[in-house]
């Protein structure tokens, strides 16, 4: 009776678990770049009402991986809701409103952010470049894979 007991909440409990897919930035990096002083880090945050700035209080941290192969540096992280969707009807009502910043430190400075969000108008998810020394405000595709989200970054 207790195992049955057991495995019902084990099952009711894994029910409950939101959804969660990749997101994958592939940076490119020129030939020999010296990387050793920087770093980069994911936060992300609920914004319920319209855009929220990565100044605001309700700032999280988010899991996420770094690797680097020759040329690209790949961060990866996971977004809280359904892939296929930014859908606010769907099953984890609260994903379409999570705003994720990737932000590029070089010696403890920050010299690059990347915004991903979900579009209320369209229900896709976005991802703009917010500053990297020369661009402001540019819109990078995002590539839906099986596996995953792909945002190239150049």
């Amino acid at each position: 009776m207790k195992f049955a007991y057991f495995l019902f909440v084990v099952l009711l409990l894994s029910a409950c678990v939101p959804p969660t897919h990749v997101i994958r930035i592939n940076e490119s990096l020129p030939k020999n770049a010296s990387i050793e002083k920087e770093s980069v880090v994911v936060y992300y945050q609920h914004c319920p009402q319209g855009d929220c700035s990565l100044n605001d209080k309700n700032v999280k941290m988010n899991d996420w991986g770094v690797t680097v192969n020759e040329d690209i540096r790949q961060i990866e992280f996971h977004r809280l809701g359904p892939r296929a969707t930014c859908n606010p009807e769907g099953i984890f009502w609260k994903s379409p409103h999570n705003v994720y910043y990737v932000l590029w430190y070089n010696a403890g400075e920050p010299y690059r952010a990347i915004k991903g969000y979900c579009d209320d108008k369209s229900q896709d998810f976005k991802v703009v470049l917010l500053y990297d020394g020369i661009n402001k405000d540019k819109e990078i595709p995002v590539l839906k894979t099986q596996d995953g989200w792909v945002v190239e970054v150049k």
